[in-house]
Protein backbone atom coordinates (compact mmCIF):
# COMPACT_ATOMS: atom_id res chain seq x y z
CA UNK A 1 0.00 0.00 0.00
CA UNK A 2 2.71 2.54 0.97
CA UNK A 3 4.60 1.81 -2.61
CA UNK A 4 1.03 2.57 -4.11
CA UNK A 5 -0.17 5.60 -2.12
CA UNK A 6 3.64 7.23 -2.83
CA UNK A 7 2.81 6.60 -7.17
CA UNK A 8 -0.37 8.30 -6.46
CA UNK A 9 0.82 10.88 -4.60
CA UNK A 10 3.63 12.14 -7.27
CA UNK A 11 1.25 11.97 -10.17
CA UNK A 12 -1.36 13.87 -8.09
CA UNK A 13 1.75 16.38 -7.23
CA UNK A 14 2.58 16.47 -11.56
CA UNK A 15 -0.54 16.93 -12.20
CA UNK A 16 -1.17 19.72 -10.31
CA UNK A 17 2.17 21.71 -10.77
CA UNK A 18 1.17 21.53 -14.68
CA UNK A 19 -2.18 22.86 -14.02
CA UNK A 20 -0.28 25.74 -12.00
CA UNK A 21 1.57 26.27 -15.33
CA UNK A 22 -1.26 26.31 -17.25
CA UNK A 23 -3.09 28.93 -15.27
CA UNK A 24 0.04 31.02 -15.06
CA UNK A 25 0.30 31.04 -18.82
CA UNK A 26 -3.24 31.57 -19.05
CA UNK A 27 -2.34 35.10 -16.89
CA UNK A 28 0.30 35.72 -18.71
CA UNK A 29 -1.88 35.36 -22.52
CA UNK A 30 -4.51 37.40 -21.22
CA UNK A 31 -2.56 40.29 -20.09
CA UNK A 32 -4.02 39.90 -16.80
CA UNK A 33 -2.50 42.63 -14.32
CA UNK A 34 -1.69 42.38 -9.90
CA UNK A 35 -5.08 42.19 -8.28
CA UNK A 36 -6.51 40.03 -10.86
CA UNK A 37 -9.88 38.15 -9.86
CA UNK A 38 -8.61 34.08 -10.55
CA UNK A 39 -12.49 33.04 -10.63
CA UNK A 40 -12.13 29.18 -9.74
CA UNK A 41 -15.16 28.45 -11.88
CA UNK A 42 -14.27 30.27 -14.87
CA UNK A 43 -10.38 28.39 -14.98
CA UNK A 44 -11.82 25.22 -14.50
CA UNK A 45 -14.52 26.08 -17.48
CA UNK A 46 -11.37 26.99 -19.49
CA UNK A 47 -8.90 24.16 -18.69
CA UNK A 48 -10.99 21.53 -18.99
CA UNK A 49 -11.61 20.41 -15.38
CA UNK A 50 -13.30 20.38 -12.02
CA UNK A 51 -12.87 23.13 -9.55
CA UNK A 52 -11.39 20.80 -7.17
CA UNK A 53 -7.86 20.63 -9.18
CA UNK A 54 -8.37 24.34 -10.03
CA UNK A 55 -8.34 25.05 -6.36
CA UNK A 56 -5.44 23.08 -5.52
CA UNK A 57 -3.15 24.41 -8.13
CA UNK A 58 -4.34 27.86 -6.73
CA UNK A 59 -3.16 26.73 -2.96
CA UNK A 60 0.12 25.81 -4.68
CA UNK A 61 0.37 28.90 -6.41
CA UNK A 62 -0.03 30.75 -2.96
CA UNK A 63 2.78 28.99 -1.51
CA UNK A 64 4.93 30.54 -3.93
CA UNK A 65 4.13 33.61 -3.66
CA UNK A 66 2.46 34.41 -6.95
CA UNK A 67 -1.39 34.65 -5.73
CA UNK A 68 -3.02 35.89 -2.54
CA UNK A 69 -6.13 34.28 -0.96
CA UNK A 70 -9.07 37.14 0.57
CA UNK A 71 -11.45 34.88 3.05
CA UNK A 72 -14.81 34.47 1.33
CA UNK A 73 -13.32 36.44 -1.53
CA UNK A 74 -11.07 34.02 -3.18
CA UNK A 75 -7.78 34.07 -4.89
CA UNK A 76 -6.05 37.30 -7.00
CA UNK A 77 -3.27 37.82 -8.86
CA UNK A 78 0.36 39.22 -6.92
CA UNK A 79 2.17 39.27 -10.52
CA UNK A 80 2.94 41.44 -13.15
CA UNK A 81 2.35 39.07 -16.47
CA UNK A 82 6.31 39.61 -17.44
CA UNK A 83 7.39 37.87 -14.23
CA UNK A 84 4.64 34.68 -13.99
CA UNK A 85 7.16 32.40 -15.74
CA UNK A 86 10.01 33.14 -12.54
CA UNK A 87 8.78 30.44 -10.42
CA UNK A 88 10.25 27.52 -9.61
CA UNK A 89 7.41 24.83 -9.35
CA UNK A 90 8.88 22.21 -10.88
CA UNK A 91 8.56 19.21 -9.16
CA UNK A 92 11.88 17.79 -7.86
CA UNK A 93 14.02 14.67 -9.68
CA UNK A 94 12.62 11.34 -8.06
CA UNK A 95 14.50 7.86 -7.85
CA UNK A 96 11.75 6.50 -9.32
CA UNK A 97 11.97 8.73 -12.41
CA UNK A 98 15.93 7.68 -12.77
CA UNK A 99 14.74 3.31 -12.40
CA UNK A 100 12.42 4.18 -14.84
CA UNK A 101 14.56 6.00 -17.15
CA UNK A 102 17.97 3.55 -16.65
CA UNK A 103 15.60 0.17 -17.20
CA UNK A 104 14.58 2.07 -20.22
CA UNK A 105 17.67 2.71 -21.75
CA UNK A 106 18.57 -0.59 -20.52
CA UNK A 107 16.49 -1.87 -22.83
CA UNK A 108 16.79 -0.45 -26.05
CA UNK A 109 20.96 -1.10 -25.38
CA UNK A 110 19.77 -4.70 -25.46
CA UNK A 111 21.23 -5.46 -21.58
CA UNK A 112 17.91 -6.49 -20.08
CA UNK A 113 16.33 -8.95 -21.41
CA UNK A 114 13.15 -10.82 -20.53
CA UNK A 115 11.55 -11.88 -18.02
CA UNK A 116 12.39 -8.98 -15.72
CA UNK A 117 13.21 -10.27 -12.07
CA UNK A 118 12.31 -8.00 -8.84
CA UNK A 119 16.13 -9.26 -7.32
CA UNK A 120 18.39 -8.91 -10.45
CA UNK A 121 16.81 -5.01 -11.02
CA UNK A 122 17.40 -4.46 -7.44
CA UNK A 123 21.24 -5.77 -7.33
CA UNK A 124 21.88 -4.16 -10.77
CA UNK A 125 20.66 -0.75 -10.49
CA UNK A 126 21.52 -0.86 -6.78
CA UNK A 127 17.77 -0.04 -5.03
CA UNK A 128 15.41 -1.28 -2.61
CA UNK A 129 12.51 -3.41 -3.30
CA UNK A 130 9.68 -1.35 -3.14
CA UNK A 131 11.35 1.09 -5.42
CA UNK A 132 11.61 -1.53 -8.12
CA UNK A 133 7.99 -2.44 -7.08
CA UNK A 134 7.15 0.89 -7.84
CA UNK A 135 8.36 1.43 -11.45
CA UNK A 136 6.98 -2.02 -12.95
CA UNK A 137 3.79 -1.01 -11.60
CA UNK A 138 4.07 1.97 -13.60
CA UNK A 139 5.32 0.24 -16.53
CA UNK A 140 2.46 -2.32 -16.11
CA UNK A 141 0.09 0.98 -16.03
CA UNK A 142 1.81 2.56 -19.30
CA UNK A 143 1.18 -0.28 -21.38
CA UNK A 144 5.21 -1.16 -21.83
CA UNK A 145 5.48 -4.59 -19.41
CA UNK A 146 2.81 -7.33 -18.20
CA UNK A 147 3.16 -8.96 -15.29
CA UNK A 148 4.15 -13.13 -16.05
CA UNK A 149 1.43 -15.82 -14.89
CA UNK A 150 4.83 -17.12 -13.29
CA UNK A 151 7.30 -14.82 -12.14
CA UNK A 152 8.54 -11.80 -13.31
CA UNK A 153 7.50 -9.10 -15.38
CA UNK A 154 7.82 -9.38 -19.50
CA UNK A 155 8.18 -6.05 -22.03
CA UNK A 156 5.34 -6.05 -24.62
CA UNK A 157 5.43 -5.61 -28.04
CA UNK A 158 6.44 -2.09 -28.98
CA UNK A 159 9.12 -0.47 -31.38
CA UNK A 160 12.54 -0.70 -30.49
CA UNK A 161 13.83 -0.47 -34.38
CA UNK A 162 14.25 1.78 -36.49
CA UNK A 163 12.37 0.22 -39.33
CA UNK A 164 9.51 -0.68 -37.01
CA UNK A 165 9.21 2.99 -35.50
CA UNK A 166 9.73 4.05 -39.77
CA UNK A 167 6.73 1.91 -40.32
CA UNK A 168 4.96 3.57 -37.41
CA UNK A 169 5.23 6.83 -38.89
CA UNK A 170 3.82 5.56 -42.26
CA UNK A 171 1.00 4.41 -41.19
CA UNK A 172 0.15 8.00 -39.06
CA UNK A 173 1.35 9.57 -42.34
CA UNK A 174 -1.97 8.15 -43.96
CA UNK A 175 -4.16 8.25 -41.13
CA UNK A 176 -3.82 11.80 -39.25
CA UNK A 177 -3.74 14.52 -42.27
CA UNK A 178 -7.03 12.60 -43.51
CA UNK A 179 -8.78 12.84 -40.54
CA UNK A 180 -8.83 16.03 -40.17
CA UNK A 181 -10.41 16.33 -43.78
CA UNK A 182 -13.44 13.93 -42.80
CA UNK A 183 -16.72 15.39 -42.68
CA UNK A 184 -17.74 15.27 -39.03
CA UNK A 185 -14.42 16.31 -37.84
CA UNK A 186 -14.81 18.96 -35.29
CA UNK A 187 -12.67 21.07 -33.05
CA UNK A 188 -13.44 21.12 -28.92
CA UNK A 189 -11.75 24.58 -28.77
CA UNK A 190 -11.54 24.24 -25.14
CA UNK A 191 -9.52 20.79 -25.48
CA UNK A 192 -7.17 23.23 -28.17
CA UNK A 193 -6.75 25.88 -25.32
CA UNK A 194 -5.89 23.39 -22.75
CA UNK A 195 -3.18 21.82 -25.12
CA UNK A 196 -1.65 25.00 -26.22
CA UNK A 197 -0.78 26.48 -23.09
CA UNK A 198 0.54 22.84 -22.17
CA UNK A 199 2.81 23.53 -25.16
CA UNK A 200 3.93 26.74 -24.22
CA UNK A 201 4.68 25.91 -20.63
CA UNK A 202 7.34 23.31 -22.30
CA UNK A 203 8.28 25.56 -24.78
CA UNK A 204 9.66 27.48 -22.00
CA UNK A 205 11.53 25.10 -20.37
CA UNK A 206 12.58 22.93 -23.22
CA UNK A 207 16.51 23.36 -22.68
CA UNK A 208 16.41 21.97 -19.10
CA UNK A 209 18.04 18.81 -18.93
CA UNK A 210 15.52 18.30 -16.04
CA UNK A 211 12.46 18.42 -17.82
CA UNK A 212 11.27 14.59 -17.74
CA UNK A 213 11.20 12.64 -20.68
CA UNK A 214 7.71 11.00 -19.44
CA UNK A 215 5.91 14.41 -19.37
CA UNK A 216 7.63 15.54 -22.46
CA UNK A 217 6.04 12.29 -24.58
CA UNK A 218 2.22 12.86 -22.30
CA UNK A 219 2.46 16.51 -24.10
CA UNK A 220 3.36 15.10 -27.25
CA UNK A 221 0.72 12.05 -27.26
CA UNK A 222 -1.95 13.83 -26.12
CA UNK A 223 -1.91 15.97 -28.93
CA UNK A 224 -2.11 13.35 -31.40
CA UNK A 225 -4.71 11.87 -29.21
CA UNK A 226 -6.91 14.84 -28.93
CA UNK A 227 -6.98 15.10 -32.78
CA UNK A 228 -7.84 11.80 -33.31
CA UNK A 229 -10.55 12.37 -31.05
CA UNK A 230 -12.28 15.25 -33.01
CA UNK A 231 -12.84 12.75 -36.00
CA UNK A 232 -15.66 11.11 -33.74
CA UNK A 233 -13.93 7.99 -35.63
CA UNK A 234 -13.68 5.57 -32.29
CA UNK A 235 -11.04 2.92 -34.72
CA UNK A 236 -9.06 6.13 -35.49
CA UNK A 237 -8.32 6.90 -32.57
CA UNK A 238 -7.85 3.66 -30.83
CA UNK A 239 -5.01 3.21 -33.89
CA UNK A 240 -3.42 6.29 -32.71
CA UNK A 241 -3.32 5.27 -28.90
CA UNK A 242 -2.11 2.70 -29.85
CA UNK A 243 0.44 3.52 -32.10
CA UNK A 244 1.69 6.18 -29.49
CA UNK A 245 1.94 2.99 -26.59
CA UNK A 246 4.38 1.32 -29.11
CA UNK A 247 6.50 3.77 -29.78
CA UNK A 248 6.96 5.44 -26.38
CA UNK A 249 10.42 3.72 -25.67
CA UNK A 250 12.17 5.67 -29.10
CA UNK A 251 10.87 8.49 -28.75
CA UNK A 252 11.60 8.78 -24.84
CA UNK A 253 14.49 8.28 -25.94
CA UNK A 254 15.25 10.88 -28.14
CA UNK A 255 13.89 13.47 -26.22
CA UNK A 256 17.27 14.28 -25.11
CA UNK A 257 17.39 16.17 -28.78
CA UNK A 258 15.95 19.55 -27.18
CA UNK A 259 16.30 21.41 -30.66
CA UNK A 260 13.78 19.17 -31.92
CA UNK A 261 11.55 19.22 -28.45
CA UNK A 262 11.52 23.23 -29.53
CA UNK A 263 10.64 22.26 -33.20
CA UNK A 264 7.76 19.98 -32.89
CA UNK A 265 6.68 22.35 -30.09
CA UNK A 266 6.16 24.82 -32.39
CA UNK A 267 4.98 22.69 -35.28
CA UNK A 268 2.26 21.72 -32.75
CA UNK A 269 1.24 25.10 -31.87
CA UNK A 270 0.81 25.95 -35.71
CA UNK A 271 -1.53 22.89 -36.04
CA UNK A 272 -3.56 24.41 -32.97
CA UNK A 273 -3.80 27.55 -34.36
CA UNK A 274 -4.76 26.58 -37.93
CA UNK A 275 -7.80 24.11 -36.59
CA UNK A 276 -8.64 26.91 -33.75
CA UNK A 277 -9.46 29.38 -37.03
CA UNK A 278 -11.32 25.95 -39.05
CA UNK A 279 -8.64 26.22 -41.19
CA UNK A 280 -9.19 21.98 -41.80
CA UNK A 281 -6.52 21.91 -44.91
CA UNK A 282 -3.89 24.33 -43.66
CA UNK A 283 -3.88 21.34 -40.66
CA UNK A 284 -3.97 18.72 -42.49
CA UNK A 285 -0.93 19.82 -44.33
CA UNK A 286 0.82 21.06 -41.84
CA UNK A 287 0.40 17.27 -39.50
CA UNK A 288 1.68 15.89 -42.56
CA UNK A 289 4.53 18.04 -42.96
CA UNK A 290 5.51 17.65 -39.21
CA UNK A 291 4.96 13.63 -38.93
CA UNK A 292 7.21 13.63 -42.02
CA UNK A 293 10.05 15.95 -39.71
CA UNK A 294 9.44 13.79 -36.82
CA UNK A 295 9.83 10.49 -38.86
CA UNK A 296 12.88 11.76 -39.82
CA UNK A 297 14.42 12.81 -36.57
CA UNK A 298 13.10 9.87 -34.53
CA UNK A 299 14.89 7.22 -37.11
CA UNK A 300 17.55 8.61 -37.27
CA UNK A 301 18.27 8.64 -33.71
CA UNK A 302 16.60 5.50 -33.14
CA UNK A 303 19.81 3.95 -36.00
Amino acid sequence: MDSLQSTKTSKHLIRKIGLAHQILHLARERGWQSGHHLVEEALADTLGVSRSPVRAALRLLEEKGVVTRFRHQGFFLKSEPRDLLNFGIDPPPTAEEDLYLKIIESRLEGSTADPLHQTELMRRFEVPRNLVERVLERMVDEGLVARRKGRGWTFLPTYDTEQSLRHSYQLRMVLEPAGILLPQFAVDHQALTKSRLAHRDLLEIADDTQTRRHWIFTIDSEFHEMIAAFTSNPLLLQVIQHQNRLRRLLEIRGYSNRRRIVDWCREHLAIIESLDRGNFPKASNLMRVHLSRANDAATSTAE
